[in-house]
């Protein structure tokens, strides 16, 4: 019989200092039932959630509680395959939703999952979400990083000495919901006692290395280890949310220990796209600095509540309803008492039956895409005319880090971060002779109608070449630099619907597109 090991584990997220809301989501799921453990093992899931506003959380919190669920549905399927497939189908899900619903917003999420099934470790990734493996004092990255500072490195386009130099956007090159279809990394490793696996968003691998994991965690159990890993983060400077699950492997069992061991676990939930909303609530402090407790998995696999926002606006249809048939009651009252001469003494008429139909809820048990129900076709991509009328372009949302050079480069506008190739192949050409942008604090009704141009801040770009003309390009740079601030807008000539939405950009409605 294969090996069964005993298992501890903790999970924690939080929202660190710099956002205000928190677009990642953890879970897990230990199976108590020999049937489950022995066919599918315990899984273990980090989604960090991209799109601003509530669409990271919604598209997070769906691909974790998805995953969770359909997972131990499909015991037929062997693991690999499984998480392959069912990762797959949650990306067309989160795709096809960002088309309908969020109104050309990029809503997509990171995912790393880790089924530990008897003595095999076996992880999926797709974004820059991470895995690793403590061992014998040793720290090994599983996952590899689906952005581009790890795609540039990898193909040798650009050193590390570059890299930071131009402070290129490390913008996700493949995700869950950025295109119709996506690829699902696995790896695969054989366990022993004592190891230490750890998932984590990238709140937390952007300050750590693997020595700081090691001598941060090697001291305590996974409770302790998360709420460590998380206050590191947070002392760093905490600029993005920080998600850590921390798994232990123990030494060997049998399945009646492991099930007498444990409170009876009972499935997850499914969810269904109504249920898109929000993360868990804000964590307690901890000795002054803010960490998570790791909430118990139950509180993370039970069935989300409905917004609040949902039965408030029920509330205001059914008193305007009310209202409006109060009003025709009186209408029409007036006008029979008036054509009857003003008098009410007339017998009184058939009472009026009104009939109201609402849409009935989705039942508790239904999940987003049936049980063996093909996956539907990928929903055509809109074009700029068929997703409203009028012209449309692309507004890319500025974030920490962000330059111009490195933003033109991230969209191929440019084939190098730096200001030559700007000036070569945009600049000279005649492509692009103003910068337009919108700033921070300034694009607060975006989805409601359409921009004009005019609204924007404009900077003209320099038109002498930057070899024989250097001051002018000096200034210009340092204008920019201080234009565009994290919150901000830029806009981006001559990109198609596709790469807008794949890269995170917004495809905006316009009166008018600003002229090159």
């Amino acid at each position: 019989m294969k090996k069964i090991f005993q298992i501890s584990a903790a999970q924690g997220t939080h929202t660190g200092r710099k956002r205000s809301h928190n677009e990642d989501f953890v879970g897990f799921f230990e199976p108590t039932e020999e049937r489950l453990l022995l066919s599918s093992g315990c899984l273990y899931v980090v989604a960090d959630g991209v799109g601003g506003g509530a669409w990271g959380e919604r598209a997070s919190r769906y691909a974790v509680q998805t995953l969770l669920y359909e997972y131990y549905r499909r015991a037929d399927v062997p693991p690999a395959e499984r998480l392959v497939q069912i990762i797959q189908e949650i990306n067309s899900a989160i795709y096809s939703y960002s088309l309908a619903e969020a109104a050309g917003r990029a809503v997509a999420t990171t995912l790393v999952a880790a089924v530990v099934w008897h003595d095999q470790l076996i992880v999926a990734n797709v974004g820059d979400s991470r895995a690793y493996l403590v061992r014998d004092g040793r720290v090994e990255q599983i996952t590899h990083d689906h952005n581009l500072t790890h795609e540039m490195r990898r193909t040798g386009v650009m050193t590390e000495t570059e890299i930071l130099n131009a402070k290129i956007p490390n913008r996700l090159v493949r995700s869950l919901g950025g295109r119709p279809h996506t690829e699902v990394d696995i790896f695969t490793q054989t366990l022993q006692t004592d190891d230490r696996i750890i998932l984590c968003s990238d709140g937390l691998t952007r300050y750590i290395t693997a020595w700081d994991l090691l001598r941060l965690t090697e001291p305590y159990a996974p409770e302790e280890a998360v709420q460590t890993l998380i206050a590191y983060a947070n002392a760093q400077g905490g600029a993005d949310n920080i998600s850590v699950i921390v798994v232990d492997i123990g030494l060997p069992t049998t399945l009646e220990a492991w099930t007498s061991s444990r409170p009876t676990a009972h499935l997850p939930s499914p969810t269904t796209p109504h249920q898109w909303q929000t993360a868990p609530p804000p964590p307690t402090k901890i000795d002054e600095e803010v960490v998570p407790q790791a909430p118990p998995p139950a509180q993370q696999h039970s069935r989300p509540p409905k917004p609040a926002q949902q039965s408030t606006s029920r509330q205001m249809l059914w008193l305007a309803s009310g209202l409006l048939l109060l009003a025709g009651l009186l209408l029409g009252g007036a006008l029979w008492w008036f054509v009857r001469g003003g008098s009410f003494t007339q017998p009184a008429s058939t009472p009026l039956a009104v009939t109201v139909n609402t849409p009935a809820p989705l039942p508790s048990s239904t999940p987003l895409l049936p049980t063996n129900t093909p996956l539907p076709t990928a929903t055509p991509k809109p074009t700029a005319t068929s997703l409203a009328s009028g012209p449309h372009g692309c507004l890319y949302e500025i974030t920490p880090g962000d330059t111009l050079y490195g933003t033109l480069y991230f969209f191929d506008l440019i084939n190098n971060a730096a200001r030559n190739p700007f000036w070569s192949q945009q600049v000279a050409p005649g492509h692009l002779r103003t910068i337009y942008y919108l700033p921070a604090g300034s694009a607060t009704h975006l989805e409601e109608k359409p921009l004009d141009y005019p609204a924007m801040q404009a900077i003209p770009v320099p038109q002498q070449s930057p070899s024989t003309a250097p001051h002018p390009w000096e200034r210009f740079e340092m204008e920019i630099a201080s234009a565009l601030k994290p919150g901000g807008f830029l806009y981006l000539p001559g990109i198609d619907f596709d790469t807008c939405i794949e890269r995170g950009g917004r495809w905006q409605a316009f009166l008018r597109l600003p002229p090159p």
